[in-house]
């Protein structure tokens, strides 16, 4: 009967420990950022959802507010003022897609400072378009993700949108780019405060660049979940059960 009691207590006090130890309490799951752009980045953001974290865009120094299309999405031309990069080759070179080329565009979130986040997905809609009446080159775009995770060295995804060569408007040619980061570990428990920043690269390639050749994107999604980092009081109140349950087990068997 002795051992019977000692061992419902021990259970007893095993459970209230399992129930009091801290845990990280979901706060956010599913889509982080749904970029739309029914209305200009360059001077709006998005709204943070639950607090948890924020949101930021930024552009290369190709690119500008008036990279920004009244028809709802981001766009660059060929050639003129926010122009996109240029490459002999379909795909571009390691020289052509860097930073240092200014032709992408940023897309980041930053957990709050009680807060840590991971990331299951990215993706966004990518096209090329032919405009005007005169005829231009058949023309290809190459598009690129890239994280600040390995400081934009590694290609996360890749795709090429191509347009025939002629004259007259053609559609957007949209396609999804996406990218599956379930299981990738450098998108884990990001910690509160730490910026992660999505790099989409543009780069055009074509025999005569025109600027009646375009890139465009559209629909720029996040998803992922956020939790709530135990504050020290929650930590110190674990340890305390620890102590508590090592003290009973001790009575118990005296």
């Amino acid at each position: 009967m002795k051992s019977l009691t000692k061992s419902i207590v021990s259970l007893g006090l095993t459970s209230a420990f399992f129930l009091t130890l801290p845990t990280a309490a979901q706060a956010a799951s599913g889509t982080l950022v749904d970029f739309n752009f029914t209305e200009s980045p360059f001077s709006t953001l998005p709204s943070t959802q639950d607090a948890t974290y924020t949101i930021g865009f930024a552009a290369g120094s190709n690119f500008g507010s008036g990279n920004y299309s009244g028809s709802g999405n981001l766009y660059a031309r060929g050639t003129g003022s926010g122009s996109l990069a240029y490459s002999s080759t379909v795909g571009g070179s390691a020289d052509v897609v860097d930073a240092g080329t200014g032709s992408y565009f940023d897309f980041s979130l930053t957990p709050a400072a009680d807060q840590e986040m991971t990331l299951t997905s990215f993706s966004v809609d990518v096209g090329a378009q032919r405009l005007g009446n005169t005829s231009v080159d058949d023309f290809t775009i190459s598009y690129f993700i890239r994280s600040s995770q390995d400081s934009y060295v590694s290609n996360l995804a890749t795709v090429n949108r191509y347009v025939g060569e002629g004259s007259g408007t053609t559609g957007n040619n949209y396609t999804n780019l996406s990218v599956d980061l379930i299981g990738n570990s450098d998108f884990e428990n990001i910690a509160s405060l730490e910026e992660v920043t999505f790099r989409v690269y543009a780069v055009i390639s074509t025999g005569t660049v025109d600027s009646n050749q375009l890139m465009r994107m559209d629909n720029v999604l996040i998803t992922g979940s956020t939790s709530s980092i135990p504050e020290p009081t929650s930590v110190a109140l674990g340890l305390g059960m620890v102590a508590m349950l090592w003290v009973a087990r001790r009575r118990c068997r005296a």
